[in-house]
């Protein structure tokens, strides 16, 4: 093969097997706006237990500040889960520390990109309002 789309930590081993990368996840992720997680689920779930989501939510959070604020437990869970060697479990952290987002909430802009994406091949542009798509509701609740 000539050439690949690698995400981290995948991008380290091929380094260290020789390959070139040409643009890194660190790269990307000063270009790219969108975010690589998400968490969704349905109306039915919404109507009917919003406060499990609220926990979740609230649980996601503490996890993401835990390992923003204890790199060595963050690198040693990427070292574990991952099966990286210590090296790549730094530099694997090193990238994806700050891309936790602990307000649980994103920018319009980043909405409105999302929904670009996931709109574009639709034969019919319909004119999705990014207030009738987002709901930061349970994120508050959950930062509180």
């Amino acid at each position: 093969m000539d050439a690949t789309v690698l995400t981290s930590p995948l991008e380290y081993n091929a380094e260290k097997q020789g390959y070139k990368i040409l643009v890194s996840m660190r790269e990307m992720a000063k270009l790219a706006r969108i975010p690589i997680t998400g968490t969704v689920v349905t109306q039915k779930k919404i109507d009917r237990e919003p406060d499990e989501i609220v926990r979740i939510l609230r649980a996601l959070r503490s996890a993401m500040l835990l390992i923003q604020e204890q790199p060595e437990y963050g690198v040693g869970i990427f070292e574990k889960i991952l099966r990286l060697d210590r090296v790549s479990a730094k530099e694997y952290y090193a990238l994806f520390r700050e891309q936790y987002n602990t307000e649980l909430s994103l920018p319009d802009a980043v909405v409105e990109d999302l929904l670009a994406v996931g709109t574009f091949r639709s034969k019919e542009k319909a004119k999705v309002n990014v207030q009738s798509v987002r709901d930061w509701s349970f994120a508050e609740k959950a930062k509180r």
